[in-house]
């Protein structure tokens, strides 16, 4: 069930800071108010945000885009409702959440359609039960070329931006199919002795 919290003139300045993938990586870092990470290896939560932007006229994109919405979706396994002010509690302190929630669409029930982080994701992101995707596991691989939400949104003209904190949503999962950027803290060994110019 999804209710509508509020109205385009709510969500002009969350628009506006997620102007470029520079100010999205900045948001979504901002989103680490949520659980207190001390490292990248004792991340147990996910964090996947998908930003996307409009870009017409980008090469390669001859469809028009149909509406200036941005479109942010936000992953966090194991982090319940009651956690975020957003959803009603007190405790929580999650200001960037209730921004982006004031202006957008919160969902009051949400069912995974797996226990387990990649399947979840998968079907998520390509709107299909694991059995249909072959993905019942972590660990496994989505086939090349699956539809993937990012993909989609790519071709009706939206730029795509993954920014991912758990291993089992890395590259090579297969995951970063249609995104324009997939960041992972798990590609930083694929970056071992280049020029950091290059980078």
């Amino acid at each position: 069930m999804a209710k509508n919290i509020g109205g385009p003139t709510a969500l002009e300045g969350v628009t506006s800071s997620v102007s470029s993938f520079r100010n999205a990586v900045q948001l979504l870092l901002a989103l680490g108010e949520l659980m207190p990470f001390k490292t990248y290896g004792r991340v147990v939560a996910c964090l996947i945000g998908i930003t996307c932007e409009l870009c017409p006229g980008s090469a390669g994109f001859s469809v028009e885009p149909q509406s200036s919405t941005s479109v942010i979706l936000i992953s966090v396994d194991t982090l319940r409702a009651d956690r975020l002010s957003c959803y009603g509690s007190r405790r929580a302190q999650t200001p960037h959440i209730d921004a982006m929630t004031r202006g957008g669409t919160l969902f009051s029930e949400v069912s995974a359609q797996a226990p387990l982080t990649l399947p979840s994701h998968v079907s998520l992101l390509t709107s299909t039960y694991p059995f249909a995707n072959g993905i019942e596991d972590n660990g496994e691989q989505l086939a090349p070329g699956a539809v993937t939400l990012a993909t989609v949104l790519k071709l009706r003209g939206y730029r795509t931006a993954a920014f991912v904190g758990a291993f089992v949503l890395d590259r090579r999962f297969g995951l970063s199919q249609g995104f324009d950027v997939y960041e992972s803290p798990f590609d930083l060994h694929r970056e071992a002795g280049r020029d950091p110019g290059e980078i």
